[in-house]
């Protein structure tokens, strides 16, 4: 168990007679002795595990394990229980999926998956993108091929020109006046030397009336329903990949024609729900 990345499968370790088997079980484990060079003394832990065993139980309490992985190959262990256990129709328990194991580089908190570069969600979602606009509050400065030193100014504007996520510094940023500096997460995402400006795009679900006159109708439900069916809303609205009908309706106004006083006008909801 001393290699960091494994995963060892061994189902032939289960007797030949599978029908005494009940359920399979994956824990995390940790050995007690793995500070010293004594036998492997394990217990299942889920909580701080030091790797993951497969287990699968005897009908007459006892189990066996068939299988072992580091927590980087957790999701191929995973999809090998589930396989056995469908396999011979056993019940399936993983008591590993909502323990969080992974620890984010940049807040060192635990997480139930990291993202990117070992990033928890929260930090995943704040860092920039290749081409995001980094705006250096004080400035940059560089030095010059003849020595010189080059200063940006405040408030610089430079754009995130490469994310080398095998390095610590791993976001390249070039500046005006030719000033390049290699960043960290935890450099670029301080508020108080950078602001990141993304790029955004926004989808506005704007409410629209249509109205259709003329509706020949016994009452108001009828209305609608031919109103619907003599319109195509989609032929309306749609108009390149940036303005389309969603197909969705928020609700329905029904008037009467020759009521001036608006006295049978009632407000609908989808589900028919008169809302006035």
């Amino acid at each position: 168990m001393k290699n960091p990345h494994f995963i060892n499968l061994y189902p032939e370790l289960l007797d030949k007679d599978l029908h005494s088997y009940r359920a399979v079980h994956l824990h995390g484990v940790r050995d007690l002795n793995q500070e010293s060079d004594s036998e492997i003394q394990c217990v299942v832990d889920d909580e701080n595990p030091g790797f993951f065993s497969v287990y699968v139980r005897h009908q007459d309490g006892t189990c066996v394990v068939c299988a072992d992985a580091s927590l980087d190959r957790l999701d191929g262990l995973r999809a090998f229980a589930q396989r056995l256990a469908d396999q011979h129709h056993w019940s399936y328990q993983d008591f590993t999926r909502h323990q969080a194991y992974w620890v984010c580089k940049q807040c060192k908190v635990k997480a139930h998956s990291v993202y990117g570069i070992g990033l928890c969600l929260s930090c995943y979602g704040e860092q920039p993108h290749l081409g995001s606009k980094i705006v250096s509050l004080f400035g940059e400065t560089a030095d010059t091929d003849a020595g010189q030193d080059v200063f940006t100014g405040a408030n610089a504007e430079g754009v995130v020109g490469q994310i080398l996520p095998d390095q610590e510094h791993c976001y390249s940023v070039l500046f005006p006046k030719e000033v390049s500096v290699f960043l960290s997460l935890a450099e670029i995402t301080d508020k108080g030397r950078y602001r990141i400006l993304k790029k955004h795009d926004v989808h506005l679900y704007a409410i629209v009336r249509v109205k259709v006159s003329g509706v020949e109708a016994a009452g108001h439900a009828e209305a609608i329903k031919l109103a619907e069916a003599s319109v195509d809303l989609s032929a309306l609205f749609d108009n390149g990949a940036g303005q389309e009908f969603t197909g969705e309706l928020d609700g329905y106004c029904v008037d009467e024609t020759g009521d001036e006083e608006y006295v049978n006008t009632r407000w609908y909801q989808i589900d028919g729900i008169t809302l006035q």
